[in-house]
């Protein structure tokens, strides 16, 4: 027993042995050095992110052909690390050439970037194409590891018969993000800028709530787009596609079409420290127009109540709804809080089965319906606004199928509390399906907010909620 229980030892500390020497030589990525790129050109251009190769040697390659040119591009850009560096501009080739590829060298270094070619992913006659037919916006990555400071850039077109164009170039700043909420900040202070794209970048803390930006972007047009948590989330334009980059173009040429605007107006958009602490902002200024925009964080992110309205039905004609078929109703956001409001007759199963009815007392409901329809739209309230909604709910409504009724309820509190007029009758009647169809029109036309409270979930009314007794 004894040479067994020795021989078990032995074997249990050779295995231990073994096992230490396997786990040390598994692969660990250590940690990038930070990279100066005022002195390491070569190391910066390296650590770029950029869909590419990378090529030993100087930048100029090729013939270069006085016809094939880079008409109008951006002298000078900002942007924070771990971010994309956009590089837009406009070229000029002749009709029997293509455009095979993009050089592109940080000042200095002995390495360079051949970029193969990729059209842009909002193809010609969609709503984010650039205005230009030869516009074109480079997406340059910049690590996490990069430090601030500045540095500049050259970059060449070449073509399908080995043709190059002169190089231009940009000068690049590398400026650290605003952590300005961290340290109980009121402002974040106002941005101004001009052509080419601009790139700014917040970190808001550790306190979940809403922010604004207000911008103006004044009579020349200009676009803007917001990301957060790697995600668009608001734009003067169609909203972005992941791995899309904002369009380019010259003033002469941009339209509200494809998202420049001349406008003064504001983004709100939900901070989650949970899911991101930082918002990016994105500013496309037109090119060669002597544009000027500006914007504004208004503030550290805070808690708003918001005003939610919903309905049933999917938007559609109404040809296929019958006199009041459906249901409508409203929920107030506040403080992390959501509760529900709607129109009901006493009659109603769904309310005299909670005990509900009341008599000649009025027919808005708390807390029948539990969360969102078919079609929803919010409202960001300021405090009178809100006591404007609140006050409203003290009226004694009384419910009629025909002339008020849970559709009636939603339009009149919405009027009253924000101003809006939504259309939301259909021959005469006052019908759920209709109120879709206009929900669906002004989210298109006029977006508000597009967020939906945390835990609320759809909900599946059936078609005789607001149905007329029998």
């Amino acid at each position: 027993m004894s040479k067994l229980k020795s021989t078990s030892h032995f074997l249990a500390f050779a295995y231990t042995i073994v096992l230490m020497a396997f786990i040390g030589c598994q692969s660990v990525d250590p940690t990038p050095d930070s990279i100066d790129p005022g002195t390491q050109p070569s190391d910066l251009t390296k650590a770029l992110k950029i869909n590419g190769k990378l090529k030993s040697g100087g930048l100029l390659a090729g013939v270069q052909d006085p016809s094939f040119r880079i008409e109008k591009y951006q002298p000078s850009a900002s942007v924070t690390s771990d971010n994309s560096l956009f590089v837009p501009f406009v070229y000029t080739i002749g009709s029997i050439q293509k455009l095979k590829g993009i050089y592109l060298q940080v000042e200095g270094a002995d390495v360079y970037w051949d970029i193969p070619y990729q059209p842009s992913k909002a193809r010609l006659g969609d709503v984010n194409a650039n205005p230009e037919r030869n516009g074109f916006v480079l997406d340059v990555g910049i690590p996490a590891h990069i430090l601030a400071g500045n540095f500049r850039i050259f970059y060449q077109l070449y073509d399908d018969k080995g043709k190059a164009s002169e190089p231009v170039t940009m000068q690049v700043g590398i400026v650290p993000p605003v952590d300005f909420c961290a340290n109980g900040g009121t402002t974040l202070g106002l941005e101004k800028g001009q052509d080419g794209m601009t790139v700014r970048s917040y970190e808001l803390g550790n306190k979940a709530g809403w922010v604004t930006i207000r911008y103006n972007t004044f009579t020349v047009k200009d676009r803007i787009d917001i990301q957060y948590a790697g995600e668009w989330v608001r734009s003067t334009g169609k909203l972005l596609e992941k791995g899309q980059t904002p369009p380019v173009g010259q003033c002469k040429n941009v339209s509200a079409a494809n998202g420049f605007v001349g406008q003064k107006s504001e983004f709100n958009v939900y901070y989650d420290p949970k899911k991101g602490k930082r918002i990016d902002i994105y500013v496309s200024g037109c090119l060669d127009g002597g544009t000027q925009w500006e914007f504004e964080v208004t503030g550290c992110p805070s808690e708003r109540a918001y005003l939610g309205i919903h309905s049933s039905e999917p938007a559609n004609d109404c040809k296929n709804d019958c006199t009041n078929y459906g249901h409508a109703w409203v929920s107030l956001t506040d403080n992390g809080k959501t509760t529900y409001y709607g129109l009901w007759p006493d009659w109603h199963p769904e309310v005299t089965k909670r005990g509900l009815a009341n008599g000649k007392g009025s027919d808005i409901r708390t807390g029948i319906e539990s969360g969102f329809g078919e079609q929803t739209r919010y409202y960001l309230l300021d405090n009178t606004q809100k006591e404007s909604f609140e006050i409203f709910l003290q009226r004694n409504l009384t419910y009629n199928p025909l002339l008020y009724n849970c559709t009636s309820f939603v339009g009149d509190i919405v009027y009253a509390s924000v101003g809006e007029r939504i259309k939301f009758k259909n021959y005469g009647l006052p019908l759920p399906c209709a109120l879709s169809t206009s929900i669906v029109a002004l989210n298109t036309s006029n977006p508000t907010i597009n967020y939906t409270p945390i835990g609320m979930k759809y909900t599946n009314f059936s078609r005789s909620f607001c149905e007329p007794k029998q």
